[in-house]
């Protein structure tokens, strides 16, 4: 059963906190070894010891995961063995009359890093732009939660590309 958890605002206090998404190489999640990490979902294939495993949907849970020591954190509540955390969904505006609401793991697990106090976030195997039809308005609702982030430098790390942005960039993604 999921036990209801917060994130201490502390818990990461000053430090960089890589999330890794599952569109992602064994390489670039090695290279970011030496930090705090979040895998979002599958991801954690790639770094199975990482710090903390976020998946947000109940249903992904229903699969084993295995060989994970670190922290297990739900966006759902239900018969799993993970904390639960209660996450807003993302609202992202397109235009006036056009509203998403959205849940993605991946966009939850870059607000969990800024409430753990991390000063810095790479943002690992993120790549919404290749695949804009399968995710709906997540391009321009990363772009706002960067710009949401006061006081965090937020780093982009792709297999063929390394952008960093301040908080007033738009995220864009160039392939080589």
């Amino acid at each position: 059963m999921t036990t209801p958890w917060a994130v201490p605002p502390d818990l990461w206090a000053g430090e960089t906190v890589a999330i890794l998404a599952p569109k992602m190489t064994q390489a670039v999640a090695d290279s970011v070894r030496q930090y705090r990490r979040i895998v979002v979902t599958d991801a954690y294939l790639f770094a199975p010891d990482a710090d903390m495993l976020f998946a947000h949907d109940l249903s992904w849970w229903q699969r084993e995961v295995r060989d994970f020591a670190g922290l297990k954190v739900s966006g759902q509540q239900g018969d799993i063995d993970a904390l639960y955390l209660r996450m807003p969904d993302e609202i992202i505006t397109l235009a006036p009359s056009h509203i998403l609401q959205v849940r993605n793991s991946g966009l939850m697990s870059i607000r969990i890093a800024a409430m753990a106090g991390a000063s810095k976030i790479l943002l690992c195997g993120f790549q919404p732009e290749l695949e804009p039809e399968k995710y709906p308005g997540l391009v321009k609702g990363l772009a706002d939660l960067i710009a949401e982030l006061r006081g965090v430098d937020v780093e982009r790390i792709n297999a063929v590309e390394v952008k960093s942005f301040k908080r007033w960039d738009f995220p864009v993604f160039h392939e080589h």
